[in-house]
Parts: C-alpha cells; sequence; structure tokens
C-alpha cells in the first residue's frame, strides 16, 4: 500500500523525522559519553587550541564561570558556549 501526503505535510513529517532522529543520536553519543556536558580545564584548552593561561586569563578571569572539585576546574560547555557568544562580532 502506497499513501500520498500533501506536499506540505511531507516536508513537515520529514522535519519531525530529522529532528527526532538527531534527538537520538545526541542522546546516544551522551549514553557512551562522546558528547559530555562538562569539559575540564584541558579539554577547553584542547577544543579553544589555547594554552592554559590563555584560557585563564581571558575565560576563567574574564568572568567565564568554572566549578572546582578539589584541585581540578571544570567549565560547563553551556556556559562556554553562552561566554563566547558574548563577544561576536557581527
Amino acid at each position: 500500500m502506497q499513501i500520498t501526503l500533501d506536499k506540505d505535510i511531507k516536508a513537515e513529517f520529514m522535519q519531525d523525522v530529522r529532528k527526532a532522529y538527531s534527538n537520538a543520536i545526541d542522546q546516544a553519543r551522551r549514553d557512551v559519553g562522546m558528547v559530555k556536558d562538562i569539559y575540564s580545564l584541558n579539554e577547553c584548552c584542547e577544543l579553544l587550541g589555547i594554552s592554559k593561561n590563555t584560557f585563564t586569563s581571558n575565560y576563567l578571569e574574564q568572568g567565564l564561570p568554572f566549578y572546582k572539585i578539589e584541585r581540578s576546574t571544570y567549565v560547563k560547555k553551556k556556559e562556554l558556549y553562552e561566554f563566547i557568544e558574548q563577544y561576536r562580532v557581527d
């Protein structure tokens, strides 16, 4: 059996399928640790391609929220990207 959908309904359906697929892939990556919500100081530096001194002076000392657990420093991914977005040049 074949079903024929209106063009607009088909486009909306395909958009919903793509969104569901993307959400499922993101969740699977989180489940296996491929996507992290929190970065260590070293991971932040690697991600941005900068040194620890540069990250400390240009990010942490300029107001990027961070978290200390014993001697380790962590940054939430969301907060890092929000901080960077503040300096966007149009």
